[in-house]
């Protein structure tokens, strides 16, 4: 019946909807990347160009590229006041999370032979990811914007079949590498593809195209690039540039240390331990990994190794990720064998630059969710059949409601996590608002500290960095608002506030 079919399309859309609807929040910058995104989409809408503006000194280039900021520039145009057009600016993502579930649902039926009611509930179950939904409706994070235009880019080059289609298939590779540097395994992957497949031609258009949509930005950056002196002096992951980050041994983290060559096995084999024995697990069945109060929060916390996170490191779940990503293997292998496609060289690729990047891998890992879901329940339907996969899919779907729904009751009844970091982040706003200085702050988090006080700002990693050289320069305010542990603030400093429950403070080198 038409009423029957009606339903069954609307209540998992009516169901997607709530969700996204009730768990948006006005929480920005707590990630510390999502704030420079906002900083730099209000500087581009504002006409002061794609640069660091509260650093102190002018023309220092941010590493990444401007693709997502100008997007957000665009909604910084209609609604230029923050923090108040936060909801809107967060309707980007949210946006580009349904078109990443039609772009699923048709993917998947291109791709398999499943039955329309299994693909649908796959896309649902994208969707409906924790971590997904977080980025989406309590941070300012690019992945979900990437997610939708990979996706949508490897849609339209599965079907093209004219140089028109490639061309434009070259023009969305491109899209995705200024949207995310790690976006170049999408062009990579697609010219391997072409490559096996003795697409010659087609290659070097593509790869043409791809460096000509780029040149722009590739050279504009070689020509601004800050000099050392500029990064040392603002410091922070946001001064440095992607291949210097590289060689630190925790990208970002200027006082990590330096990585060499000998190094790369050890990282790679970290990391590879990461993806398989954590990641997978963490996409298809996170609540193993925390309670409801911190759902999403799996994108900042799964990790190991040398900077182990808080979550994903019990044996039990690791072995149930290993397990997934077993099975994740064999649906890839049956699927390779049935036909190769761009995605199974562009999935390969994407690892690859993963293994090999000083960081925690899970939320690199995330945008390749629609496939990885598409190869466990390829692998479900070949070790145990349709019914299975069905069952397993519904399961996924089933305990992503649950858990947004107990989220949902905690913030109503109680408090997560996360609404008391932003709460007590908004202390120590508040105070620095009421306590102006005409100086620098030095702090863990400079672009949010300028989008709310208006102050210059440059980045210290930790409460005792540089210490001698922030005095010299005169800087009176160190603000710590950093998630994951408070350090104690540097001997000599006097702390001016303190927030009440995370104990995020404010201190000044002198009296």
């Amino acid at each position: 019946m038409a009423w029957l079919r009606r339903l069954a399309i609307g209540t998992p859309i009516a169901l997607v909807v709530a969700v996204y609807v009730l768990r948006l929040d006005r929480v920005v910058g707590l990630i510390v990347d999502d704030a420079w995104y906002a900083l730099l989409g209000r500087a581009i809408a504002r006409g002061d160009g794609y640069q660091l503006v509260n650093a102190p000194i002018a023309g220092v280039l941010p590493p990444n590229p401007p693709g997502f900021a100008l997007l957000l520039s665009i909604v910084f145009r209609i609604a230029p006041n923050f923090p108040s057009d936060i909801p809107w600016l967060k309707m980007l993502s949210v946006a580009a999370m349904f078109v990443t579930g039609v772009e699923a649902y048709v993917y998947f039926r291109r791709r398999t032979a499943w039955p329309s009611e299994l693909a649908g509930a796959a896309a649902v179950a994208i969707v409906l990811i924790p971590s997904f939904v977080f980025l989406a409706t309590s941070t300012l994070m690019s992945e979900c914007v990437f997610t939708a235009a990979q996706l949508g880019t490897i849609l339209v080059l599965d079907r093209a079949r004219t140089w028109r289609g490639h061309t434009a298939g070259a023009i969305g590779a491109a899209i995705v590498m200024l949207v995310r540097t790690a976006g170049v395994a999408l062009p990579v992957g697609v010219v391997l593809y072409f490559a096996v497949t003795r697409q010659w031609r087609r290659a070097v258009v593509f790869a043409g195209v791809v460096l000509l949509a780029l040149a722009p930005w590739l050279v504009y950056s070689r020509i601004h690039a800050p000099t050392m002196a500029q990064r040392i002096a603002h410091g922070g992951a946001h001064a440095f540039s992607y291949g210097q980050e590289f060689w630190m041994r925790w990208a970002g983290d200027e006082e990590s240390g330096v990585a060499g060559l000998r190094d790369l096995p050890a990282r790679v084999w970290t990391n590879a331990v990461e993806i398989g024995g954590r990641d997978v697990g963490g996409i298809v069945v996170p609540a193993l990994y925390r309670g409801a109060s911190e759902s999403g929060q799996e994108v900042i916390s799964i990790g190991g190794g040398s900077f182990p996170g808080s979550m994903g490191n019990t044996v039990p779940t690791m072995i149930v990720s290993l397990t997934l990503s077993a099975i994740v293997l064999i649906g890839f292998a049956a699927l390779v064998r049935r036909q190769l496609t761009v995605a199974e060289c562009v999935v390969p690729v994407s690892l690859c630059v993963i293994l090999l990047w000083p960081q925690w891998t899970f939320r690199f890992v995330l945008p390749l969710a629609p496939f990885l879901l598409l190869y466990l329940v390829e692998g479900i339907i070949r070790l145990a059949g349709l019914t299975a996969a069905r069952i397993v899919v519904l399961l996924m779907v089933g305990l992503s409601l649950v858990d947004h729904a107990q989220y949902l009751a905690i913030a109503r009844s109680g408090e997560p996590d996360w609404l008391v970091d932003a709460r007590d982040t908004d202390a120590v706003m508040d105070w620095l608002r009421a306590h102006p200085t005409n100086g620098v702050i030095a702090t863990t988090n400079p672009a949010l500290v300028y989008l709310r006080t208006g102050a210059k700002t440059i980045a210290i990693t930790g409460a005792r960095s540089r210490q001698s050289e922030l005095a010299a320069r005169g800087v009176r305010y160190l603000v710590y608002v950093r998630l994951g542990g408070v350090r104690e603030p540097p001997d000599g400093a006097v702390v001016r506030f303190q927030s009440p429950r995370r104990g995020f403070w404010v201190a000044t080198l002198t009296e």
